[in-house]
């Protein structure tokens, strides 16, 4: 291959379209420092591809485009073609005698790559220039100070000049890219077995889910029929079912019709039998005062008979007042239970008219007592003027009889007036004592009684509150366990991701097991500051953004400094981790857009530079603006190709979706798998999390404090209560207790009363009869005068009093019948009881005083029987002397009193007898009337029952009575169907929760898991392809490069003997860092000029540095002659001895190798095959002129 010439336009300083030939042999470039000939290597450099503005001298890429002067205009771009002769075909892929490769750059930093005129990429012009032994890696071109970069270099930053000489770059590209590749597809395998594992999780609960779903469908469907079933024979047996209903609560209905006559009979006879009673007492009234007026009428013959008879019928009457008394009392008894009986069972019907009821009885009550009481009122008076009369009989009697008997009388009643005197006074003294205690005790029960009231308010607050309060404490536990639900839903979360991301499955395994490291290793951990996806916090909006735009460098660990980054490299060598990039924040600086580029961001659509929209601690400001600070992020592609040409590619561009424009104008893009996760999703929903946590810690802390607040009120309203209640229980004992014996001592006051009323009387009794007795001593003709007018008054006032006393009995025994009535009809009336609880526990009192009552009177009746026996008998001697026929009289009155008696008791048992058969039909009336409602009900729930299930029908499944039809089951149990209904529905709810969608998701969540499963498998077969491809690329590496390395080594000894006259040089490979092999070593280069010992090349003097270096050029020349190869001042550290030397051994390898020499010694000019100057005539712009040798060391010098 020969390089013909290069034609160079717009580059630098020449502005002008200008021509280079190059010949065989040693073509020199020469002219004055300034004149702009390195621009000539340079522009080859930029032809062959170089990217780097820097190694152009520039301080971006837009500068190698001439940039004008005070005479010319600024170009708007540059172009530089070089011309090659292919006729040997070193270009082995290009078909050409001739190859052309161009290159174009714009302002707007879009470059355009051509070969022969046609456009071509970058690369493309890479693998031919690799191909033929030309590259920008290798020695083509050496620029100005390239020797001392050389030299100076590290052993292994020179291992890439040998690796290219040894033509092994292309293997090592090859390799770095399958490395590459191998990398990110352990991240996808990686990723992908995350998310097979979270599948895996959603698996487990969304089969069961699915699997609920399914039994839900089946039982819903088994419902259905069942339902629609039960429909249908609800909807057409309706009408049959509501008429057995009505014809049944019509056989009721005449049930109750016929209790209801039969109830008005029994009441009717009743009635009847109660007046026959009455009249039977009447009778037997009317025989009793015959019986009394015959012993009366005897009794006038003597005396002492007629005293006996009339107290006898005294207390016969007073004993047949308390029967009758009794009678009345034990028929309001009977009367008020049946009243109690009858209210309680109809009291919710039958209140408004029993109200009325009630009123008119109450009113006939108090009419028949007024009476009673005026026939009581009437027979005192009665009684007190017979006894008048009896007494005045008796004085009369006794005085004829004996006068020394009342002088007796008289003595003893005085001494028996001073005995109850004083008797009267003790008990007048202790009963006042009596009173005041029961005063005292009324106070006091009127205050326990109000504070009772209030501690039954106090009671009735607190249990209120306790209400409530357990009622608040249901309601927050209930929250509290929502929401505890909640904490560990989330808390289980953010566990897995927590474990995701510190397993880091999104990192390189070689990060991953460093970062695993350093949680156990303290020395490790203390030299990391973290990793680049964990200090960034990065929007949601900008993550796939910023992801792509980070690329590998989001898995960069970050340390303090270089030394803290080179003991971390040698754990990872130590423990064959792998490969690292660490970036030192002491070393790291920042990146920035410049003031002109920043003028691009303000259009639409662009959202800014990368590294001020991510948060960050400001310590890490370097590393971020050095990875983020010239990466704009833009909304689309469209806009970045915009603001690209307006920037003329100055920056990179990255949009939402990811997609990258960088500066020199190559776009990278694509589709991005959907369920490949984003490193800083992971943090980002870590943050969402914990914040969730956070908040939802809050609130279950805030309902913990509520709840033990309630708690503790509850505790103390609890205390309060039992507090309370013991108070209200010790006043009630107490109550109780007062209570009774103030009942006690009142009922005690009151017979002390009773007592000193009748012991008074009893006094002013005696006292009157001792001024009578002294008044009949005095005068026995006024006794007899008094007596006899007594006697006549008392028999005239008797028969007005008996009048009086028949028209009120009989008025009285017309009201009891009246009152008797009303309450037979209140017990009937079954719809008049608005009031009937006053009235029944107004019949209860009535109850307790009439047996109180009964117990007295017949104490009473008692106590009178037994003197009134003894009265008979005491009369029954006297009765010798009454004639036969009064006697036959008495006695046929006594028989027939007796046999009234015996008639009056089957009266008695016939009406007991009725009144049970009455309250017989009442209580089988109120069953029959329940009985009908429970019958209305049932027709009422038929038609309820059946516009329910046809509402269920309609909502739940959509049909009509129609479209039920063709769902009819054959022969269907309706009482079986509904048992199973019943049954399927307790069987749905048992279920819970029912997710339908469970099933569509389980499928589809299944297929993905599938296809996920066949992505892991074709990336780990991908995997064992590439580590296969890798390991075979590293042993034809290994085996090529030590053949290669030999022979310039060989070469290179040979070369610096000839070049030094003498001594001995050799190259050497570094040991390789643990875990790598010898395809990272270094090489060391030894140099032992003439006379000198052996040392590193470190250790040489400049100008043997310069021809050690040359040496080694030489070497790989030597190996593999390359097509030509640019020289820039590489001799201006030489001597001229050493420059004649070079410039000898330069010619001679010119042969093999065309040299493009840009220099200003003379020795190189003297031997060159050619000679072109560079003049710079016009200030700015370079001239490029042929000169001959003696010309071109004066335009040099």
């Amino acid at each position: 291959m020969k390089f013909k010439k290069m034609e160079i336009n717009g580059f630098k300083s020449f502005a002008d379209k200008t021509e280079i030939k190059f010949g065989e042999g040693v073509t020199a470039i020469v002219g004055p420092n300034g004149c702009g000939k390195s621009n000539v290597a340079d522009s080859i450099r930029f032809a062959l591809g170089e990217q780097s503005s820097k190694t152009l001298r520039g301080g971006n890429m837009q500068d190698v485009i001439f940039g004008g002067t005070e005479k010319r205009k600024s170009q708007s771009f540059c172009e530089v073609s070089l011309y090659f002769d292919n006729t040997e075909h070193i270009f082995r892929d290009l078909e050409y005698n001739e190859v052309v490769i161009t290159r174009k750059l714009f302002r707007s930093n879009e470059s355009e790559y051509q070969i022969n005129k046609t456009p071509c990429r970058r690369s493309d012009i890479i693998d031919a220039l690799r191909d033929s032994g030309v590259g920008k890696e290798g020695y083509s071109i050496i620029g100005q100070g390239k020797i001392d970069e050389l030299i100076s270099s590290k052993p292994e930053d020179r291992r890439s000049i040998f690796d290219e000489a040894a033509g092994i770059s292309k293997f090592k590209a090859k390799k770095t890219e399958a490395e590459r590749r191998l990398v990110r597809t352990r991240d996808s395998l990686s990723r992908i077995t995350d998310i097979l594992g979270e599948k895996s999780n959603q698996l487990a609960p969304l089969t069961k889910q699915a699997e609920t779903a399914r039994k839900y469908l089946q039982l819903y469907e088994q419902l259905k029929n069942y339902e629609i079933n039960i429909y249908l024979h609800q909807y057409e047996t309706t009408t049959e079912t509501k008429n057995f209903i009505t014809e049944k609560r019509n056989e009721i209905i005449s049930k109750l019709e016929e209790c209801r006559k039969a109830g008005e009979a029994a009441v009717e006879n009743y009635n009847r039998t109660m007046n026959e009673l009455n009249s039977t007492d009447e009778t037997i009234a009317k025989h009793n005062e015959e019986l009394v007026s015959l012993s009366v009428a005897h009794a006038q013959s003597s005396g002492q008979l007629e005293t006996l008879l009339s107290e006898i019928k005294y207390i016969t009457e007073k004993c047949s007042g308390y029967l009758s008394d009794i009678a009345k009392y034990e028929a309001d008894i009977r009367e008020a239970e049946e009243g109690i009986k009858n209210g309680n069972a109809l009291l919710a019907e039958r209140n408004a008219a029993l109200s009325a009821l009630s009123e008119e009885a109450e009113k006939t009550d108090t009419a028949w007592r007024e009476t009673m009481d005026k026939i009581a009122a009437s027979e005192g008076e009665e009684e007190k003027s017979h006894k008048s009369f009896i007494e005045a009989m008796e004085k009369l009697t006794e005085i004829k009889a004996n006068m020394s008997k009342l002088l007796t009388e008289k003595e003893s009643l005085g001494t028996q007036i001073a005995t109850l005197r004083d008797k009267l006074n003790v008990s007048e003294a202790a009963n006042a004592d009596k009173k005041r205690t029961v005063s005292a005790l009324g106070k006091q029960l009127a205050e326990e009684k109000e504070k009772r009231a209030a501690l039954t308010k106090t009671i009735d607050e607190l249990s209120r509150k306790n209400n409530e309060n357990l009622s608040s404490l249901s309601d927050l536990n209930k929250a509290l366990s929502k929401i505890n639900e909640k904490y560990f839903t989330v808390l289980e979360r953010r566990n897995l991701f927590t474990k995701l991301r510190d397993e880091n499955g999104s990192f390189e395994r070689s990060v991953s097991r460093l970062l695993s490291a350093a949680k156990s290793d303290k020395e490790i951990s203390s030299r990391i500051e973290g990793v680049v996806a964990h200090i960034i916090t990065v929007p949601k909006a900008y993550e796939t953004a910023i992801e792509m735009a980070l690329g590998g460098a989001v898995q960069n660990i970050i340390t303090r400094t270089e030394d803290e980054a080179t003991y971390l490299i040698n754990v990872l060598k130590s423990r064959s981790y792998g490969r690292v990039t660490f970036l030192p924040m002491s070393t790291i600086r920042p990146r920035n857009l410049r003031d002109d580029q920043r003028t691009f961001l303000g259009g639409e659509g662009c959202f800014g530079v990368a590294a001020e929209l991510v948060s960050y601690d400001k310590k890490f400001d370097n590393i971020v603006k050095w990875l983020l600070g010239t990466t704009v992020v833009v909304d689309n592609i469209k806009t970045g190709i915009r603001i690209a040409r307006a920037a003329r590619y100055g920056f990179r561009i990255v949009t939402l979706d990811g997609d990258i424009i960088n500066p020199a104008g190559s776009i990278t893009g694509g589709s991005k798998k959907a369920d490949v996760a984003n490193v800083f999703a992971y943090d980002r929903e870590l943050r969402e999390m914990e914040e969730q946590l956070t908040g939802v810690s809050e609130k279950i802390s805030s309902y913990e404090k509520e709840i033990e607040r309630i708690t503790a009120e509850q505790n103390s309203l609890t205390l309060d209560m039992k507090k309370r209640s013991t108070e209200a229980h010790d006043l009630d004992v107490s109550i109780a207790a007062h209570e009774q014996q103030y009942i006690k001592l009142s009922g005690e006051t009151e017979e002390t009363d009773g007592m000193i009323g009748e012991q008074s009387a009893q006094l002013l009794l005696w006292e009157s009869r001792v001024e009578e007795i002294s008044k009949d001593l005095n005068s026995v003709e006024e006794l007899e005068s008094l007596a006899r007018s007594r006697k006549d008054s008392a028999l005239g006032e008797g028969e007005q009093s008996s009048d009086l006393i028949s028209g009120l009995r009989a008025d009285a025994d017309k009201l009891h019948a009246e009152l008797t009535d009303l309450r037979i009809r209140i017990a009937d009336k079954k719809n008049e009881a608005a009031n009937a609880q006053g009235d029944i526990e107004r019949l209860a009192a009535n109850i307790n005083r009439s047996h109180e009552e009964v117990r007295r009177l017949r104490e009473a009746y008692d106590e009178q029987n037994a003197i009134a026996e003894q009265k008979k008998a005491d009369a029954e001697k006297l009765r010798l002397s009454v004639n036969e026929n009064d006697s036959n009289r008495v006695a046929e009155l006594k028989k027939l009193i007796t046999n009234f008696g015996e008639y009056k008791q089957k009266i008695q048992n016939d009406l007991a007898a009725y009144d049970a058969e009455r309250m017989r039909l009442t209580s089988e009336f109120n069953e029959l009337t329940e009985r009908r409602n429970e019958e209305d009900l049932k027709l009422q729930k038929v038609d309820t029952d059946l516009e329910q299930m046809q509402q269920r029908i309609n909502e739940v499944y959509k049909l009509t009575y129609e479209e039920c039809l063709p769902l009819r089951a054959e022969e269907f149990d309706v009482t079986a169907g509904i048992e199973e209904a019943a049954k399927l529905r307790r069987r749905i709810d048992n279920l819970g929760h029912v997710n339908i969608d469970a099933i569509e998701e389980c499928e589809r969540v299944y297929s993905e898991y599938s296809e996920l499963e066949k992505q892991r498998d074709d990336l780990s077969n991908a995997e064992r392809d590439l580590i296969k491809i890798i390991s075979d690329l590293s042993k034809e590496m290994k085996s090529v490069f030590t053949e290669k390395f030999d022979q310039i080594n060989d070469n290179f000894k040979v070369i610096f003997r000839e070049l030094f006259d003498g001594g001995t040089a050799e190259l050497s490979l570094t040991e390789p860092a643990p875990g790598e092999d010898e395809l990272s070593a270094g090489v060391e280069i030894k140099a032992q000029p003439p006379q000198k010992k052996l040392q590193l090349l470190s250790l040489l003097s400049g100008g043997e540095k310069a021809m050690t270096a040359i040496a080694i050029l030489f070497a790989i020349l030597r190996l593999r002659p390359m097509p030509f190869c640019v020289l820039d001042e590489i001799e201006a550290a030489l001597d001229d001895a050493n420059v004649l030397r070079f410039a000898k051994y330069l010619k001679r390898f010119s042969k093999e190798t065309q040299f493009i020499v840009i220099t200003h010694r003379k020795p190189t000019m003297e031997l060159a095959d050619a000679l072109y100057g560079v003049t710079m005539e016009e200030k700015g712009v370079s001239k490029m002129v042929s000169v001959k040798l003696a010309d071109a060391v004066k335009l040099a010098e």
